[in-house]
């Protein structure tokens, strides 16, 4: 997979089936580097 430097995991619901869809991961060090640099 390709690394975006991001730290985000999003969830998307479609409202006419319910179904949701999720992808990405949570990158805790790129979390904190945003935060304490």
């Amino acid at each position: 997979p390709i690394e975006l430097h991001s730290p985000a995991e999003i969830h998307l619901t479609n409202l006419a089936s319910g179904r949701t869809f999720s992808a990405g991961r949570i990158n805790y060090d790129v979390l904190a580097a945003s935060f304490f640099g």
